[in-house]
């Protein structure tokens, strides 16, 4: 059965969060992320025999649990991310919808505000995974290159609304992003420029300029 815990970096004891109730062939989790005061934590959970993915968050103490975000239907998934601030979520779908389309969307930490960023197209629809700017600003995020199947190009944008940029990064997949708390470096699972065996890249100054911001 799956289960979060967590383990003390210094005694190196592991202590279980959350364990699922039924086997892994019918209730598992695919994404966590901890509150910004370190007493709580999000994490999707998934029920094949309800038909269920959700967004949940879990006080460690109590283990109260609260439904932030459910997903419309049994065949979407969604990644997380959680903004610096710890206060907004970032939600990306896949597998959603028969036309293969994505939504960004943000949710509040409480789960009482939520808004789309932006909706696209995308043939691969597979599971995506942003990424928060330091300063809380903007997302990041994978979009598939049409041109060139299997290509994943890097995209951001603005929380305050907006288009979405293209960034000059492309590769054979962008999976578990993360970015530097300098704003200057991002790490993720890819690929790599060619197709060939999976690698860990780390980019820098892959930002505009910050010099050219307003």
């Amino acid at each position: 059965r799956d289960l979060l815990a967590t383990v003390d970096a210094e005694t190196n004891k592991v202590r279980v969060i959350k364990k699922c109730d039924l086997s892994r062939m019918d209730q598992w989790i695919t994404e966590f992320a901890w509150s910004q005061d370190a007493r709580s934590v999000f994490y999707v959970n998934n029920k094949r025999s309800e038909n269920l993915c959700q967004l949940l968050i879990r006080d460690i103490e109590s283990g109260v649990e609260k439904e932030l975000y459910r997903a419309p239907t049994w065949a979407e998934r969604f990644q997380i991310s959680r903004s610096p601030d710890g206060q907004r979520l970032a939600l990306m779908n896949c597998r959603g919808t028969e036309e293969k389309g994505r939504t960004l969307r943000i949710i509040s930490a409480d789960g009482k505000e939520r808004r789309d960023l932006t909706t696209f197209e995308d043939a691969d629809n597979a599971p995506a995974w942003t990424a928060w700017t330091p300063d809380g600003k903007y997302v990041l995020f994978p979009k598939h290159n049409p041109e060139e199947q299997g290509k994943s190009q890097l995209w951001r944008i603005s929380v305050q609304g907006g288009g979405p940029e293209k960034l000059d990064i492309e590769m054979w997949g962008l999976y578990f992003l993360t970015v530097h708390p300098d704003g200057t470096r991002l790490a993720f699972v890819s690929n790599g420029p060619s197709l060939k065996q999976a690698e860990l890249w780390v980019m820098e100054n892959f930002l505009p300029d910050r010099s050219s911001k307003k």
